[in-house]
């Protein structure tokens, strides 16, 4: 592993055949060399061949979500922010000369 110092943006890169990597730094820093340098390590464990097997499934699974369209989204009903409630339990929070309020919780439909 090789460090630069003096460097901006702050990056790290393996950028060597061999798998060897570049650390580059505005100024030292023992606690972002560490985290930087077990980074390093951990993508150094993992092989050419796995990474792009990760790589590839992450695109198939990403491929198997559905799009949905934005008519699709209008047609679906959401729950209102404030709930309404027959206690009127909002108004009485709301009122800083009330000071207790007794809500009952508010059942929310769940979607199909």
């Amino acid at each position: 592993m090789r460090l630069v110092l003096g460097e901006k943006p702050e990056r790290f890169t393996i950028d060597d055949p061999l798998g060897n990597g570049t650390v580059y730094m505005e100024r030292w820093s023992e606690g972002k060399f560490a985290v930087t340098a077990m980074r390093l390590s951990v993508q150094h464990l993992l092989v050419p061949d796995r990474q792009k097997r990760m790589l590839e499934e992450i695109v198939r699974r990403t491929h198997e979500i559905a799009p949905v369209t934005a008519s699709q989204l209008r047609e679906e009903r959401t729950p209102s922010v404030i709930p309404e409630s027959q206690d009127n339990c909002i108004n009485g929070m709301t009122n800083a000369a009330v000071h207790s309020v007794n809500c009952r919780p508010v059942p929310i439909a769940r979607r199909p």
